[in-house]
């Protein structure tokens, strides 16, 4: 599984020390290569390490019941919420989601839900089912910092 990536935090926190620099003058704000980790970490203590990054949105569309769907909602959030800034997107909304996690082969209602990405899930979610969530999240993730950094 890709690593997750974190860099717009990072570009965030190398920017806040150059700025601390120029306010203070202080050559602390010079290592930036030993203050951004630090920085890093303390956005990460208070829960905050994702806010800079970009949003991924989900839908999970099923035919299983309401328990199996929150604990698949569970699962992905256990899994991914630390790594990627996901946001969950209920599935009679008209906003089109990033990811459909499905067990619904439907034609149509697979068009209705998303714009690209399509994972097919089994009644629990499988290694194979959260491997390839990881991977999609983490494409999108890529597209989303290039698309902001042109």
């Amino acid at each position: 599984m890709p690593p997750p990536i974190i860099t717009s935090l990072k570009v965030n926190i190398e920017q806040l020390i150059a700025k601390l620099y120029t306010q203070t003058k202080n050559n602390i704000f010079l290592k930036s290569d030993y203050l951004a980790p630090k920085y890093s970490l303390l956005f990460a203590f208070i829960g905050a390490h994702l806010y800079y990054e970009p949003i991924v949105t989900l839908t999970i569309s099923t035919d299983l019941p309401y328990l199996a769907y929150l604990r698949i909602r569970e699962q992905v959030c256990n899994i991914y919420s630390n790594s990627y800034n996901i946001r969950f997107i209920d599935e009679t909304s008209p906003e089109k989601s990033d990811i459909l996690l499905t067990n619904i082969p439907l034609e149509q209602h697979i068009t209705n839900h998303v714009s690209d990405h399509i994972i097919f899930i089994n009644r629990k979610m499988t290694t194979r089912n959260l491997l390839a969530l990881g991977r999609t999240l983490h494409d999108i993730t890529l597209e989303k910092q290039q698309a902001k950094n042109h």
